[in-house]
């Protein structure tokens, strides 16, 4: 199995970084797994379902991340789904954009959720489970306003 995920890999020219292969029927994929667990959160009156879904979004943009290519692939995402994609693209965004329903999520929802996800790329361990992490920093909207003060545009 290793050797076979090893294989697949190359190195990116203009990163020099080792690169898995990701087709767009895999990103497809992605985006319809992570499509299934928003489907089960709305269906959901349990509080903390939200949780499922951020942690999918969050997964999956770390994956690209680690591979150099969280913004195509984000913006790869918008277009298999038909979505417009404007010039300045923020991975988490896109993710929730692609794989929730237009009419449930509003833009500051989105903004809030992505920068919520955007304070646990930059300040959570490996180890911690992403709704630990939030929880302990004091919930979604205390980890949104952290990431305005600290790395948003109210940063100094």
């Amino acid at each position: 199995m290793l050797q076979s995920i090893t294989s697949s890999c190359t190195t990116e020219k203009s990163h020099g970084v080792p690169s898995i292969g990701y087709s767009s029927e895999a990103l497809r994929q992605d985006l319809e797994r992570v499509t299934k667990i928003w489907r089960n959160f709305q269906s959901s009156r349990a509080r903390d379902a939200v949780y499922s879904y951020l942690a999918a979004i969050f997964a999956l943009v770390e994956w690209w991340a680690i591979d150099k290519r969280a913004i195509s692939r984000a913006r790869l995402a918008l277009r298999l789904r038909s979505i417009e994609v404007s010039e300045e693209i923020e991975p988490f965004a896109a993710v929730i954009v692609a794989t929730s329903h237009p009419a449930k999520l509003d833009k500051r929802m989105i903004s809030k959720w992505s920068r919520v996800l955007r304070y646990a790329a930059e300040y959570k361990t490996k180890s911690e489970p992403l709704q630990q992490f939030i929880k302990r920093k004091g919930g979604l909207n205390a980890c949104a306003a952290r990431y305005a003060r600290r790395l948003g545009r109210w940063a100094a």
